[in-house]
């Protein structure tokens, strides 16, 4: 008979490597293996630690500042693996990376996770949306504060801008970031949301609204108001004022079409702009409202590889709208794409600053798609004047021409703005 011993050896080798091959290999080659080899809490880490190897290398690749504002991102890298490895689930993963990211204290350096944009492209796909008919900022507390209501359900209950939202359902309206949390204010039609609410001429109320989907038109309409100020208040000056909640190229021309509707009896005599809830947005809006009110150069946004992305003039003038005595009122609340929009026009000598000291995110935000579906963004840039100096708005933010005191937007009603005050004040001696 023959010897069959070699074979049987043979045989057990091979069962022996394929054993190793799923057991003991190095991560890379678990791919080989069947995913039902790999316990669900070990396949999560794994894809949270991707996503954390590709936020950490794109952050140390593109933030604009190569010395990181302080913070040892370098041994971050390493710190924050062990905390993953111990194994989280993908809400305390998520909070993992607000609390990593929150250290950069930059309102574009951020995590996005893939709820947040699964729940956004859902939202995306209807007209409008669904919820009580408001628009809010963050506010300088731990609340948020009501800047616009629109026809619906918040207009039907009484609720008015400069309103703050203390609560909602018994939470606060505020993330883990310490930032607005929209998604407290989401969910089908017909569902009731409870919000605590203080007036900001004083006392506290809580009242329980139903959701419903909030037309499109409407939203449009509050995130651009204008209107001409009453003749009594101006000396009889034709005086405009709009408020420009954020910088889409949508809202920079419902802006433009706004000065030619006030514009249309007789030329303005003057023009107030509000950017001080201004959330920022996009850089060709910035553009499209710079050449409504400036014909100029303008400046540019400097990257850490060296590399610039102009600021071209894509708007059009409408009327006097590039000669007119201009004011810009400017706050904490002012950021981004807003605070380009407002700094642009101080050095240009084009308009007076009134207000507080912007928040200082003029940087350009980068972003990129992780492995799991999220997203990770960073500041990738810092605007430079037209000569290539920086003028120091990042960060620090830019200071107005005339420091208000309580021009917060929740600190005035209407009827009492101290800022809009100021700027009459500065139109009359024009």
């Amino acid at each position: 008979m023959a010897d069959t011993r070699p074979i049987r050896f043979l045989v057990l080798f091979a069962a022996f490597v394929l054993f190793l091959s799923c057991s003991s290999a190095p991560p890379a080659t678990l791919t080989t293996c069947s995913l039902d080899q790999i316990p669900p809490g070990a396949r999560l880490t794994k894809a949270q630690l991707r996503d954390w190897s590709a936020i950490w290398a794109f952050v140390n690749r593109e933030y604009v500042d190569p010395g990181f504002r302080g913070i040892d991102w370098a041994s971050a890298k390493e710190s924050v693996a062990s905390r993953i490895e111990t194994g989280l689930d993908n809400a305390t993963f998520t909070a993992l990376m607000d609390e990593t990211l929150s250290q950069f204290k930059d309102y574009h350096t951020h995590y996005v996770s893939p709820e947040t944009v699964r729940a956004d492209t859902a939202s995306a796909k209807t007209q409008g949306f669904t919820g009580v008919g408001m628009s809010f900022r963050r506010g300088a507390g731990d609340y948020i504060v009501v800047v616009t209501v629109f026809p619906g359900p918040a207009y039907r209950a009484g609720i008015m801008g400069h309103d703050r939202i203390l609560a909602v359902d018994g939470l606060s309206p505020l993330d883990a970031r310490g930032e607005l949390d929209t998604s407290r204010f989401r969910g089908p039609a017909g569902t009731p949301v409870r919000l605590l609410l203080a007036s900001a001429s004083g006392g506290t109320r809580e009242i329980t609204l139903l959701r419903e989907q909030i037309a499109q038109d409407a939203i449009d309409a509050g995130l651009v108001a204008s209107r001409l100020l009453p003749l009594e208040r101006t000396n009889g000056r034709r005086i405009g004022y709009a408020l420009l909640q954020g910088m889409s190229l949508q809202e920079a021309d419902r802006l433009r079409a706004e000065f030619a509707r006030l514009s249309a009896d007789a030329p303005l005599d003057g023009f107030i702009l509000d950017l001080r809830v201004n959330a920022g947005g996009e850089l060709d809006a910035v553009a499209s409202c710079l050449g409504l009110f400036y014909e100029g150069r303008t400046g540019k946004l400097a990257q850490r590889n060296g590399a610039t992305i102009k600021l071209p003039m894509l708007g059009k003038a409408v009327g006097n709208s590039r000669t007119l005595p201009l004011v810009v009122l400017v706050h904490g609340t002012t950021h981004s794409a807003g605070e380009l929009l407002a700094g642009a026009l101080q050095h240009a000598g084009r308009a007076s600053l009134v207000g507080g000291r912007t928040a200082g995110d003029t940087g350009n935000q980068k972003e990129a798609k992780l492995p799991g579906g999220g997203y990770i963004n960073v500041t990738g840039g810092v605007f430079v004047l037209p000569d290539g100096s920086d003028p120091g708005w990042l960060w620090r933010g830019i200071e107005p021409d005339f420091a208000i005191p309580g021009c917060g937007w929740d600190e005035f009603t209407d009827e009492d703005d101290p800022a809009l005050a100021k700027a009459i004040e500065i139109l009359f001696q024009k």
